[in-house]
């Protein structure tokens, strides 16, 4: 978890008051703030003075004055403040249930709802998929891209485990239609080990977007250990993660949201110590910057 840095300055009546610069959620005029560029909702708030040769206000003596600047925690974009927006929330989404009942179930699996579901969805078409192929949605939480591949593939086809009930019941809730539900069939497991034998079908093509982004390297080695035998020969098990530079460290407890970062040579290295041919795939247009690999399972 991010410490807070220090307190600063920022406008208020009778004189300036201390705010605090820890990253956050915020709201304006009663409706929460996002981010016009990439609809992420925590910010890292901070302080501007207004000066002469600076931003004027109509009006407004601006000496003396300070204006208050939100920065998007993942694009960057800055959004300008008269005065402080309410603090409404930490950082970091709570885990499990509780953080889905606190931003919903959009905004709980990482939001951009459209543009990453179309994203994964256009992928896997490049790659080859095709209607007949069985599809393993690792973490398919609540049908982001679960609404573009039900309908595509063949009834019983698309495979999604998730280890969150009620993100699967907000999916098919709010995002499926029953007819679509009845007419193609998606097998749906909870699970929060990998149980892949419960679905009873190897997976032609298998997709992880951002969970290895947020798992210690344990849950990756059980993770690759245990797909293995539930993939088809010659399937596909493409993964998205947060590249570093570096090796870091990364601990074994770590949140649900908490980015975690790997190398290139430590991800190709987590498929081949666990039966997997490894490939890297670099970028995919991902708008927060995850890139992709891709594992295939080496004949036994």
């Amino acid at each position: 978890m991010m410490q807070n840095p220090a307190p600063a300055l920022a406008p208020g009546s009778g004189g300036a008051t201390t705010i605090s610069l820890a990253p956050g959620r915020f709201a304006a005029a009663g409706r929460s703030i996002t981010c016009p560029h990439c609809e992420n909702d925590v910010f890292v708030p901070g302080i501007m003075p207004l000066e002469p040769a600076g931003i004027r206000l109509v009006g407004v003596n601006p000496r003396g004055r300070q204006s208050v600047l939100l920065m998007c925690a993942d694009c960057t974009r800055l959004l300008w403040f008269g005065q402080m927006p309410q603090r409404v929330g930490d950082a970091m989404i709570r885990h499990g249930q509780r953080g889905v009942e606190d931003v919903g179930h959009r905004k709980s699996v990482g939001g951009l709802w459209d543009q990453m579901g179309k994203l994964q969805f256009e992928f896997l078409l490049e790659q080859g998929l095709k209607p007949h192929h069985y599809l393993l949605d690792i973490a398919c939480g609540s049908l982001r891209a679960g609404v573009h591949f039900i309908p595509y593939l063949e009834p019983g086809h698309y495979l999604g485990l998730e280890k969150e009930q009620k993100l699967i019941d907000a999916g098919l809730q709010h995002e499926l239609p029953e007819a679509l539900r009845q007419c193609k069939r998606p097998q749906l497991v909870v699970s929060d080990s990998f149980e892949f034998e419960k679905f009873g079908q190897k997976a032609d093509y298998a997709l992880a977007q951002s969970l290895f982004s947020h798992l210690p390297p344990s849950l990756i080695d059980d993770c690759l250990t245990k797909l293995r035998p539930h993939m088809a020969e010659g399937g596909a098990f493409y993964a998205t993660f947060f590249e570093s530079a570096v090796s870091r460290d990364v601990p074994e407890r770590v949140h649900d949201h908490q980015r975690c970062e790997y190398t290139q040579a430590q991800m190709l290295d987590f498929g081949r110590r666990n039966g997997w041919e490894a490939q890297y795939i670099g970028n995919w247009n991902h708008p927060r910057g995850q890139v992709m690999v891709r594992y295939s399972p080496v004949p036994v």
